[in-house]
């Protein structure tokens, strides 16, 4: 983890066969995608939905959502651990 111009990030490197568990936080924060995941996000109503992400994506991550990325299936020309980038305001407490 490192902090940046009053920014907070937390780099997690994903190997093609693992995971980012599902689990929340109690503040928003942002992601920056390097790689191919399948993103599941589930609200505090319990709605689930699920997308697909990729290199060069940014998202929000709501407070309070259950989230996950699961790294789709890569050709083995590329690397095989591809990273989310994790991004909030220097001081908060995820």
């Amino acid at each position: 983890m490192w902090t940046e111009n009053g920014v907070q990030h937390r780099l997690n490197s994903v190997p093609f066969d693992g995971l980012i568990p599902l689990h929340k936080h109690k503040h928003a924060h942002d992601a920056s995608i390097k790689g191919n995941f399948k993103l599941t996000m589930i609200s505090p109503k319990n709605k689930k939905s699920s997308k697909k992400v990729k290199t060069g994506d940014k998202l929000v991550v709501p407070a309070f959502w259950e989230h996950t990325f699961k790294p789709l299936p890569i050709p083995k020309k590329y690397p095989q651990v591809w990273e989310v980038d994790c991004s909030w305001p220097d001081g908060v407490c995820l």
